[in-house]
């Protein structure tokens, strides 16, 4: 699924008024039709009123066409024009005439001071005062008047995206004043700054609304961001070699587990031998090897007769490796982290300790071999380039890092962002609040290095790595619910993921 930015939205614009015959107010009217219509199915009686805030742009053109289209239903709407630049866009502005040649309608164009009203609980409020292309924070009176929506107990409609919120391109949000929907009623397509954590608090329930833009669009744009769709992973997934032998399907190496993180080591070798591996070593410290012989019968188990010692590793022989699932961060540890890292393995996944290890090492990065896969979470990703940061600030440094040193980032989260060196970002929409549990990234380090082995390139493997692991939490989450869910049931539903995708293949 493509996700467009502020530049590319007003491309699309462009491209669709003149691919389709049609003028930018016709386009306006259209999108306008589609918010009046779903607010027109949020109205519970006709004694409800609507109150729109509109900005000067073409975001308050919307709002000052929606006050039309809704007064033309018979229902009682307030609009409020902040003009206090003296300024409007060609499209508003023509709004503006259509909107005060209706009798029925309180209009106030505001172009100084601003009485804040006052509501009934059962009024509907729509925020239209800026759109997708705000590149800097909201500023004098507009933080009261943002904060006074926000104080508001009425339901909340954004258009295209609550006023406030930048785009991702632009500088972080940050304190910014950003107004907090109910529901966000947006245009084509969802929009990248949607899909990061720090924002969800404002969007409420969102909503896309198709407005009939020339999706043609598309092909002619190489896309920065996107998400991966059911049927791109479907397209990933690589036919299984019906003569294949397990030397086909790769050997992988996954070193983890410290004295009591025995756990960690069994959960990521049990995705990875759910994910299709032919064989799999585990090297863990002896005190893990009756535990991991046991549970997971199906992997070698690699150690010294020592207990608290991990066995150094040739790792040219094996098809992929991983690090770090409950690697711990004694001396010994970092001791097997560099002592692999100097090999420089072609296939690597670091995940855990391993990175937290890693972040003490000057230049850390310097240590990876090109196509590196790093999968952190918010944490663990801070402490690797050594600051605290919003999400919009850790994407874009994850970009910074994998165009630079040629490696893929996974940034674990409710909606996961993979970085990859060529700058292109992929997020992940499957998944739910019951894979925050202990446990589950250890399970996608296990499914990242079984494709691996498998022979699927970084890029694949990360992106269907990750799809797989979300939707199998899914499944997870509808046998058990949200809150009963263990990383282990993730593992469980791997073969439900998979027959999934082969029986909806299309």
């Amino acid at each position: 699924m493509k996700l467009l930015t502020a530049i590319q939205m007003r491309d699309l614009d462009k491209y669709s008024i003149k691919e389709l015959g049609i003028d930018s107010i016709s386009l306006m009217e259209r999108a306008s039709m589609a918010v009046a219509a779903e607010i027109m199915l949020m109205l519970r009686s006709k004694e409800q009123k609507v109150v729109v805030f509109a900005g000067t742009g073409n975001n308050g053109g919307d709002g000052l066409a929606i006050s039309r289209l809704l007064s033309e239903k018979g229902i009682e709407v307030e609009t409020y024009l902040f003009n206090i630049n003296g300024k409007l866009s060609p499209d508003c502005k023509k709004n503006k005439e259509l909107l005060t040649d209706k009798t029925n309608v309180v209009f106030h164009e505001v172009t100084d001071t601003f009485q804040m009203p006052s509501f009934r609980e059962t009024d509907i409020i729509v925020d239209a005062l800026f759109g997708t292309g705000l590149n800097r924070p909201l500023n004098g009176g507009f933080i009261s008047l943002v904060t006074f929506i926000n104080s508001c107990s009425n339901i909340v409609v954004s258009v295209d995206v609550p006023s406030g919120m930048m785009d991702i391109t632009e500088s972080v949000n940050g304190d910014c004043a950003i107004v907090k929907a109910d529901y966000t009623l947006t245009f084509h397509c969802l929009k990248p700054c949607m899909l990061l954590s720090d924002n969800q608090q404002w969007l409420g329930k969102v909503k896309v609304l198709d407005i009939g833009l020339a999706d043609s669009y598309i092909n002619y744009q190489s896309l920065q961001y996107t998400s991966t769709t059911e049927h791109e992973a479907q397209k990933m997934l690589k036919e299984r070699d019906s003569f294949g032998h397990k030397g086909i399907f790769g050997h992988g190496l996954l070193v983890a587990g410290a004295v009591g993180m025995a756990g960690a080591a069994m959960m990521a070798a049990k995705a990875a031998l759910r994910s299709g591996i032919g064989k799999l070593s585990v090297d863990t410290v002896g005190k893990n090897c009756p535990l991991l012989q046991v549970t997971v019968p199906e992997a070698v188990v690699i150690s010294e007769d020592i207990p608290e010692r991990f066995v150094e590793m040739d790792v040219e022989k094996y098809s992929s490796v991983a690090i770090g699932p409950g690697l711990g961060t004694s001396d010994e540890s970092i001791g097997v982290l560099m002592d692999i890292l100097l090999q420089k393995p072609k296939r690597l996944v670091l995940d855990a300790d391993a990175l937290n290890l890693l972040a003490k090492q000057k230049d850390w990065a310097k240590f990876l071999t090109k196509e590196t896969i790093l999968t952190p979470h918010p944490k663990e990703w801070e402490r690797l380039v050594g600051r605290k940061m919003t999400d919009a600030e850790m994407l874009q440094e994850a970009m910074r890092y994998a165009e630079k040193y040629g490696i893929y980032i996974v940034l674990k989260g409710h909606y996961t962002a993979l970085c990859s060196p060529d700058r292109r970002v992929f997020f992940n929409t499957t998944g739910n609040s019951g894979m925050a549990t202990a446990g589950s990234g250890d399970v996608l380090t296990g499914i990242i290095l079984s494709l691996r082995a498998q022979g699927y390139d970084a890029l694949d493997s990360c992106r269907l790595g990750v799809w797989l692991h979300g939707k199998a939490g899914d499944f997870a989450a509808l046998r058990l619910s949200e809150e009963a869910m263990t990383a282990s049931d993730i593992i469980e539903c791997l073969s439900e993921t998979y027959k999934y995708l082969h029986n909806n293949k299309v």
